[in-house]
């Protein structure tokens, strides 16, 4: 986490959102090292909207890490 600091966090989020799905998953798996209260939240805050199955798993992984 401290690796990555908050604006790294903050430049990710919006990619949780991305058209491709690939984006998506990339994003995910980026937040999830980042492992802040924020950070977490915008992963469970996407995976309640989410519907592409690949995205869905990548944000699970990264919330059970």
């Amino acid at each position: 986490g401290a690796a990555f600091g908050a604006q790294a966090e903050a430049d990710l989020r919006p990619y949780l959102a991305h058209p491709a799905p690939a984006v998506r998953v990339a994003a995910a798996r980026a937040l999830a090292p980042i492992d802040t209260p924020s950070a977490r939240a915008a992963l469970r805050e996407r995976r309640r909207v989410e519907r592409a199955r690949s995205v869905r798993e990548a944000l699970d992984a990264a919330l059970t890490r």
